[in-house]
């Protein structure tokens, strides 16, 4: 059965997680205008927004603040980290360098330095689409933020991205059959996370959301890297975000 975009058993079912149940209840806590996000999360997901909806003011620390966003999609990403806290656990007593690899229009970026305790966050989002709002989204946040226009990959060199729509799913592939595609540079993610331990000693937190291939690059962080981060949060499929910490020391 059909409700506007979304399929009613499914929202239900959703309703009925706990970890969803929980993040709506702190839909209201958070956000300036609870039952219209909730509305637009549930129900709205191939629409366009209208230009009111196009950000988002939700309270820190009991001051407003605004995200911009670009479609419903959007609203799915700040529910999962906003409210849902899909990356809590990994802001306990944590701070110092944050890498977030699939940054797209900095909403994790912002949570990292608004509840978490990031001193600096490294963010690489390969997605032109997403690059002006990330950039407005980010904007009172300079100093903190290092952003990179390249995509983290397995090997450093070229390869196509497949864009969508909503600037939320797009992947690395090279894939022939892929109609709407864009060259991008990349850079194997070891280069990088030598890069910056180097210059900070230590990744507090690596945060890796790039749709795909998140389990290849955990797996592909050499031994001498990975004494150098303290944990790993990344999407796998059909858990969500999961963690992954460094005991050895650190």
């Amino acid at each position: 059965m059909q409700f506007l975009d979304r399929d009613i058993k499914r929202v239900i079912k959703g309703m009925l997680n706990p970890r969803q149940a929980r993040g709506m209840w702190r839909v209201f806590s958070v956000v300036r205008r609870p039952f219209r996000f909730l509305i637009l999360y549930f129900f709205y997901k191939s629409r366009d927004l209208g230009p009111e909806d196009k950000q988002i003011e939700y309270k820190v620390k009991n001051n407003y603040q605004t995200i911009f966003v670009r479609s419903p999609h959007d609203y799915c990403t700040f529910f999962e980290i906003y409210c849902r806290e899909d990356y809590k656990n990994g802001q306990n007593n944590v701070s110092g360098a944050f890498l977030d690899i699939g940054a797209n229009i900095g909403i994790a970026a912002r949570y990292f330095l608004e509840i978490g305790n990031a001193r600096k966050v490294y963010c690489f989002e390969p997605n032109p689409e997403n690059w002006k709002l990330f950039e407005v989204n980010t904007a009172n946040y300079k100093q903190q933020i290092v952003f990179d226009r390249r995509a983290i990959s397995l090997k450093s060199g070229k390869s196509k991205f497949a864009l969508e729509n909503s600037g939320r799913y797009g992947y690395l592939s090279n894939s022939e059959s892929l109609e709407n595609t864009i060259t991008v540079e990349t850079v194997e993610i070891n280069v990088v996370l030598e890069d910056i331990i180097l210059a900070n000693n230590l990744i507090s937190l690596l945060k890796i959301d790039v749709e795909g291939i998140e389990q290849q690059l955990v797996d592909s962080i050499s031994k001498v890297n990975w004494n150098g981060i303290r944990m790993v949060a990344y999407e796998k499929e059909d858990q969500g975000v999961v963690f992954k910490f460094n005991t050895e020391g650190n």
